[in-house]
Protein backbone atom coordinates (compact mmCIF):
# COMPACT_ATOMS: atom_id res chain seq x y z
CA UNK A 1 0.00 0.00 0.00
CA UNK A 2 1.29 3.30 -0.75
CA UNK A 3 0.86 6.26 1.38
CA UNK A 4 -1.36 8.16 -1.29
CA UNK A 5 -3.87 5.24 -0.82
CA UNK A 6 -3.30 5.34 2.88
CA UNK A 7 -4.47 8.65 2.95
CA UNK A 8 -7.06 8.19 0.57
CA UNK A 9 -8.74 5.36 2.61
CA UNK A 10 -8.71 7.98 5.61
CA UNK A 11 -9.80 10.76 3.48
CA UNK A 12 -12.92 8.40 1.97
CA UNK A 13 -13.64 7.61 5.96
CA UNK A 14 -14.15 11.18 6.68
CA UNK A 15 -11.64 10.76 9.27
CA UNK A 16 -9.21 13.52 10.09
CA UNK A 17 -5.56 11.96 11.10
CA UNK A 18 -6.22 12.08 14.87
CA UNK A 19 -9.57 10.45 14.09
CA UNK A 20 -8.08 7.23 12.53
CA UNK A 21 -5.17 7.48 14.85
CA UNK A 22 -7.54 6.63 17.55
CA UNK A 23 -9.42 3.83 15.58
CA UNK A 24 -6.00 2.13 14.71
CA UNK A 25 -4.91 2.70 18.40
CA UNK A 26 -1.51 4.43 17.29
CA UNK A 27 0.11 7.66 17.90
CA UNK A 28 -1.22 10.73 15.44
CA UNK A 29 2.84 11.25 14.73
CA UNK A 30 2.19 7.67 12.89
CA UNK A 31 -0.64 8.25 10.73
CA UNK A 32 0.90 11.36 9.34
CA UNK A 33 4.32 10.00 8.88
CA UNK A 34 2.68 6.88 6.80
CA UNK A 35 0.76 9.45 4.88
CA UNK A 36 3.38 11.55 3.94
CA UNK A 37 5.29 8.54 3.25
CA UNK A 38 8.08 8.47 5.94
CA UNK A 39 7.02 5.52 7.37
CA UNK A 40 6.69 2.43 6.03
CA UNK A 41 3.14 0.82 5.69
CA UNK A 42 3.86 -2.67 6.69
CA UNK A 43 1.34 -5.39 5.79
CA UNK A 44 0.03 -5.12 9.25
CA UNK A 45 -0.66 -1.58 9.25
CA UNK A 46 -2.29 -2.00 5.53
CA UNK A 47 -4.82 -4.69 7.05
CA UNK A 48 -5.02 -2.66 10.39
CA UNK A 49 -6.47 0.45 8.20
CA UNK A 50 -8.27 -1.74 5.82
CA UNK A 51 -10.52 -3.16 9.16
CA UNK A 52 -11.52 0.33 10.19
CA UNK A 53 -12.93 0.48 6.38
CA UNK A 54 -14.93 -3.13 6.59
CA UNK A 55 -17.51 -1.66 9.19
CA UNK A 56 -21.24 -2.54 8.39
CA UNK A 57 -24.40 -3.35 9.44
CA UNK A 58 -27.29 -5.78 8.11
CA UNK A 59 -30.58 -7.06 8.08
CA UNK A 60 -32.40 -9.58 7.04
CA UNK A 61 -35.92 -9.58 6.05
CA UNK A 62 -37.44 -12.93 4.26
CA UNK A 63 -35.82 -13.38 1.32
CA UNK A 64 -33.51 -10.25 1.07
CA UNK A 65 -30.64 -9.21 3.11
CA UNK A 66 -30.29 -5.23 3.97
CA UNK A 67 -26.71 -3.72 4.22
CA UNK A 68 -25.59 -0.64 5.19
CA UNK A 69 -21.60 -1.17 4.45
CA UNK A 70 -18.57 1.28 4.86
CA UNK A 71 -16.02 0.23 2.29
CA UNK A 72 -12.71 2.54 1.07
CA UNK A 73 -14.82 4.72 -1.22
CA UNK A 74 -17.93 5.48 1.30
CA UNK A 75 -20.76 4.69 3.11
CA UNK A 76 -23.38 2.81 0.96
CA UNK A 77 -26.95 1.03 1.08
CA UNK A 78 -28.14 -2.31 -0.77
CA UNK A 79 -30.12 -4.72 -0.82
CA UNK A 80 -29.39 -8.50 -1.99
CA UNK A 81 -32.43 -11.00 -3.20
CA UNK A 82 -30.85 -14.07 -1.09
CA UNK A 83 -32.84 -16.41 -2.92
CA UNK A 84 -32.08 -15.00 -6.32
CA UNK A 85 -28.65 -14.79 -5.27
CA UNK A 86 -28.23 -11.22 -7.33
CA UNK A 87 -27.88 -7.78 -6.11
CA UNK A 88 -31.42 -5.79 -6.22
CA UNK A 89 -29.94 -2.25 -5.29
CA UNK A 90 -26.79 -0.67 -4.43
CA UNK A 91 -26.76 3.21 -3.54
CA UNK A 92 -24.24 5.28 -2.12
CA UNK A 93 -24.94 6.47 1.72
CA UNK A 94 -24.12 9.78 3.55
CA UNK A 95 -23.38 7.66 6.65
CA UNK A 96 -24.13 4.69 8.21
CA UNK A 97 -27.74 5.51 9.52
CA UNK A 98 -28.82 7.11 6.00
CA UNK A 99 -27.41 3.24 4.38
CA UNK A 100 -29.90 1.67 6.95
CA UNK A 101 -32.47 4.23 5.49
CA UNK A 102 -32.15 3.63 2.19
CA UNK A 103 -32.27 0.21 2.41
CA UNK A 104 -35.17 -0.19 4.39
CA UNK A 105 -37.12 2.27 2.28
CA UNK A 106 -36.28 0.48 -0.83
CA UNK A 107 -37.05 -3.20 0.51
CA UNK A 108 -40.03 -1.75 2.26
CA UNK A 109 -41.26 -0.26 -2.07
CA UNK A 110 -40.23 -4.15 -2.93
CA UNK A 111 -41.94 -5.90 -0.44
CA UNK A 112 -45.48 -3.39 -0.20
CA UNK A 113 -44.96 -3.34 3.82
CA UNK A 114 -43.38 -1.15 6.24
CA UNK A 115 -40.10 -2.97 7.42
CA UNK A 116 -38.57 -2.05 10.81
CA UNK A 117 -36.03 -4.78 10.75
CA UNK A 118 -33.18 -5.55 13.42
CA UNK A 119 -29.92 -4.14 12.14
CA UNK A 120 -26.93 -5.86 13.37
CA UNK A 121 -22.93 -4.92 13.25
CA UNK A 122 -20.91 -7.12 10.79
Amino acid sequence: MTAEEYREIRASLQLNQGQLAEKLGVALNTVSRRELGRLPITREAEMAVREVVGQGFRADVGQLRLFSQLDYEGWWAAVWDRKKNRMLVKQWANDAEHGMHVAVEWASHQLNRKLSPKWERI
